[in-house]
């Protein structure tokens, strides 16, 4: 401890002498105290001193410096597995009952010696252990991204991960654990040795169909430990069976697909039920039935991808569209293409207009016939000719300039609805290379993702979407969406969630805009695990959005029962988030009455179940090892849990650290300083009087 002020120490020869020269001038020859006696006119000099040297030493801005130190013990973060995989295994009855007083009682000892911090995981990390196992997915790669970025550069000593190792979401966890600087125990929970089970473990289909054609369907069944039995896979429509195949399990780890066409029979929501006889002795049946919904549709899309060059994103947007029935999508260099644009319902510009062809004339015929657009934009972009289009988006550059841009997902954004995977996707993929300068847009558009730039958060758009009257357009401000793509094959081992993305990009821009007084917007399918969400717009008769008036919503189940909403009203619209809904289907009524005028809108919607969690019914031990062998720590099992707290004490890495802080405090916040001071005033003052100083 010491004391430091923002001028040299030797200022204070000074403090000193001004004080002694202003108390001896004061006291020296005052003729008011000839009768008083020499000592007390000694101490009120003595007294004026202190004062004057205490104040003109505060006008140095006087500091005490100390120092903290601080002792931090380690942290030992526990995480439960809270999803129903656990109980799918002959010890389910163990891990609701005794499994959680032993963990508990394992908990309560090391919060002894250690800074315990629990969590539960599934599809979402929560703090705090939870033992109820409904979580119907689970995503491990999330838990330890999160709890790196929580505990970065605190003094965590281990992690513990109670799970059976079985993943259906997110990336390896084995790749993620790399981050991680300190070791992972792992309590190996389920049963690792293959259990009699037939699982419907995939099914490949297209969500979207044409009326009156045939779509193909891929069933994909697992069995284990069922060699030599025979059983049938059923698939129904409508209550009636349609597809119907028996097959003999030829081993004990056996793998079959079966394929099969069915018709799309008329438009709407088409339920199909596919289901795998049980046989005796399963693990679980909940894995032998699943549904799948179909949308049927009586119209397709005709969409032109028209590029300056050849670019990987052309192929990654190709790919993704292949498995839309719903597109006729051709593609053409912008040399080469001699054909009819208005036969289009879309145009997707890849880096056009470019620096060395600025496609006028074909521009000026997209925008005068009001032809939907989709324009990227990349290095060979010529943004001035783009600003040209006056499609009330801009962007200005001083000189040319481009960024690093990552996605982040605008939760305002309400003209679809994306799924969790998407926003998870484009959140942790590469960036896209996008221009830097001065973005322009108003209120018509709709920003599907901002731009990101390192850790930055900024309003410059990277995905958006312009409405102006019958005309659609959008902007993908940047190159490199094709590295999303191979992001999401990294993440899931598929591509759904980036062929989603460009489907419902394309889809939304190239369905033709009706004008509707009355517009009302929900998925068709939703998994039960996300919220019904509905967004409603009323126009009055000059077809400007308004929403003074209330809107009514009525849901109906399937046994009838009936349950009333009112939307909630945002800007100029209208929204509805019902929560969670049980598995089924629903029909829904929304009315709302403007003037005179009753508008009225109806439909269908199918929460569907989700039931990753019963595909998978071994447990992935060799996970479990890998993670922790690869940081230093061990995995052991439930039984042997009594042992973990002489396990941690053994590792002489978990200490406790201890933190000193150098601190500075200004001497002119000590209140008593003042208190003195003004005591000694006081007393001075008095004693003046008292002698007749005054």
């Amino acid at each position: 401890m010491g004391i430091v002020t923002e001028y040299p120490l030797w200022f204070l020869i000074f403090c000193i002498g001004i004080a002694f020269m202003y108390a001896f001038l004061l006291y020296r020859k005052d003729s008011q105290f000839k009768e008083t006696a020499p000592w007390i006119i000694k101490l009120l000099a003595g007294f004026r001193f202190i004062v004057v040297l205490v104040l003109s030493f505060l006008l140095l801005s006087p500091f005490i410096k100390y120092l903290t130190t601080y002792i931090e013990k380690p942290i030992i973060l526990i995480a439960q597995d809270n999803s129903g995989s656990i109980l799918f295994g002959k010890d389910s009855a163990y891990y609701k009952t005794k499994y959680k007083n032993d963990l508990n009682n394992v908990i309560s000892k090391l919060q002894s010696n250690y800074e315990v911090k629990t969590f539960s995981f599934g599809d979402k990390v929560q703090q705090g252990i939870s033992y109820d196992f409904s979580e119907k997915q689970t995503d491990i790669s999330e838990l330890l991204s999160q709890l790196h970025d929580k505990f970065n550069n605190r003094n965590v000593g281990a992690l513990i991960i109670a799970t059976d190792g079985i993943y259906n979401k997110g990336a390896n966890p084995v790749f993620q654990a790399k981050n991680l600087n300190y070791p992972v125990y792992t309590v190996a929970l389920g049963d690792s040795t293959p259990q009699a089970d037939i699982i419907l473990s995939k099914i490949y289909y297209n969500k979207i169909a044409f009326l009156g054609n045939k779509f193909p369907v891929q069933i994909s069944v697992e069995a284990r430990k069922m060699k030599n039995q025979n059983s049938v896979v059923n698939v129904y429509s409508n209550g009636q069976k349609i597809f119907t195949q028996a097959f003999l399990i030829s081993s004990d780890s056996y793998l079959q697909t079966f394929d099969f066409n069915a018709e799309a029979v008329k438009t709407g929501l088409q339920q199909f039920k596919i289901e795998v006889i049980p046989l005796a002795n399963e693990i679980s049946t909940v894995n032998n039935y699943r549904q799948i919904m179909i949308d049927v549709i009586d119209s397709k899309q005709k969409v032109l991808l028209i590029y300056n060059s050849p670019h990987p994103d052309i192929a990654a947007i190709s790919r993704a569209m292949e498995s839309n029935q719903n597109i006729q999508l051709d593609i053409s260099s912008h040399e080469k293409f001699n054909g009819i644009l208005s036969q289009y319902n879309l145009i997707i510009l890849h880096q056009l207009p470019s620096k060395t062809n600025a496609f006028t004339q074909k521009l000026n015929e997209i925008v005068t016939k009001n032809i939907p657009a989709l324009f990227i934009i990349g290095g060979q972009s010529s943004l001035e000719h783009l600003n040209n289009l006056k499609q009330g988006f801009s962007i200005r550059q001083s000189k040319s300039a481009w960024d690093e841009a990552q996605g982040m997902f605008n939760k305002q954004f309400s003209i679809f609805q994306l799924s969790d995977e998407i926003s998870e996707m484009v959140s942790k993929s590469p960036p896209l290379i996008a221009p830097f300068g001065d973005y322009k847009f108003n209120d018509q558009q709709s920003v599907l993702f901002f731009q990101k730039i390192n850790t930055i958060s900024t309003n410059r758009p990277l995905i958006l979407f312009n409405i102006n009257g019958e005309t659609k357009s959008g902007f993908i401000c940047g190159e490199g969406i094709w590295k999303w793509r191979i992001s999401n094959f990294v993440l899931n081992s598929n591509h759904q969630a980036f062929d989603e993305l460009m489907n419902k990009i394309v889809n939304f821009l190239a369905l033709k805009i009706e004008k509707e007084n009355f517009i009302v917007n929900v998925k068709k399918v939703i998994n039960e695990i996300d919220p019904v969400v509905f967004d409603a717009e009323l126009y009055n008769d000059a077809f400007e959005l308004y929403n003074k008036p209330d809107v009514n919503l009525e849901i109906i189940n399937a046994d009838g029962k009936k349950f009333s909403y009112v939307f909630e009203k945002n800007t100029n619209a209208y929204t509805l988030n019902t929560g969670n809904l049980p598995v089924g289907s629903y029909k829904y009524s929304a009315k709302v009455k403007a003037g005179k005028k009753e508008y009225v809108k109806s439909g269908l919607f199918y929460v569907e179940a989700m039931n990753l969690e019963g595909e998978k019914t071994m447990a992935n031990h060799n996970l479990l090892f890998q993670l922790s062998e690869q940081s230093n720590g061990k995995m052991i099992y439930p039984g042997k849990l009594s042992n973990l707290l002489s396990t941690l004490q053994q590792n002489k890495d978990i200490v406790s650290v201890s933190y000193s802080e150098k601190s500075l405090l200004e001497i002119i916040h000590f209140k008593w300083i003042f208190f003195v001071l003004l005591i000694l005033l006081s007393t001075e003052w008095f004693l003046r009087k008292y002698f007749g100083g005054y």
